[in-house]
């Protein structure tokens, strides 16, 4: 499984931390993912672009799973994808 990884800070509290993604569907996307800070549980955005690649995650990261059932995760790929 891909992993990918960045650093971000949180606009209320100023806070640095590591978030990883382990749904690539979540960062082929483009869209921003919001995390909740581990300091004071505020939003913050994390942009597509600041999403790197990496083989393992960073030791006490934010961990993003995607966690829809996987009929619901079949049927994207379908919509997206096609019937092939």
């Amino acid at each position: 499984m891909k992993h990918y990884s960045a650093t971000v800070q949180c606009p209320g509290c100023g806070h640095r931390f590591s978030v990883c993604v382990h749904a690539p569907p979540l960062v082929a996307s483009g869209k921003a993912v919001t995390v909740l800070c581990p300091n004071n549980a505020s939003k913050v955005q994390v942009p597509p672009g600041a999403l790197m690649p990496v083989e393992s995650c960073p030791a006490g990261a934010v961990v993003v799973k995607d966690d829809r059932r996987w009929w619901v995760r079949w049927w994207d790929g379908i919509r997206r994808d096609g019937v092939r």
